[in-house]
């Protein structure tokens, strides 16, 4: 009981770091006060952040969700969050570039580890609807979240 305490806590800590991670992002990048687009019709830094950051760190809230849903062992609300992150990241992906080219291919494959999470858990529920051992999904899934996590300290790092 004590190690599932322990690992349950493990994975709030991750969470509680990925959350900081988007807030920081958006703290970051708020301060970028230009708000058109430059001479090539992209969206300037500070214009994208105001038509998506917002977006971006809605991101962590079906990631919390998978998390506590794990933690307590309710499936049903795993599955509703799985979907909602499934398509959070499908519709990142129609956003236009992240203007930084230093953080753009960074912040591209975030949005693809959401999006490869989402589909881990959904093949999670799958199991779980076949009464079958979810773990091997939930320990893929938990590291690619980690991977995430990763991605956004690297952003953090170049903005």
């Amino acid at each position: 009981m004590g190690a599932k305490r322990k690992h349950r806590s493990y994975f709030y800590r991750r969470l509680f770091l990925l959350v900081i991670l988007l807030v920081l992002i958006g703290g970051v990048a708020t301060g970028v006060t230009l708000t058109q687009q430059n001479s090539s019709g992209q969206l300037s830094q500070g214009s994208w952040n105001k038509l998506y950051l917002l977006k971006t760190e809605h991101l962590a809230t079906p990631i919390k969700g998978i998390l506590d849903a794990i933690g307590t062992q309710n499936y049903n609300s795993l599955t509703n969050s799985c979907q909602q992150l499934s398509q959070d990241a499908a519709n990142a992906r129609t956003w236009p570039p992240l203007p930084d080219k230093l953080a753009a291919p960074y912040f591209s494959k975030l949005i693809n580890s959401f999006g490869q999470i989402a589909v881990d858990c959904d093949g999670v529920t799958a199991r779980l609807r076949a009464q079958e051992s979810p773990q091997a999904a939930i320990k893929k899934m938990l590291a690619e979240m980690s991977f995430a996590s990763q991605q956004m300290k690297d952003i953090i790092s170049l903005i």
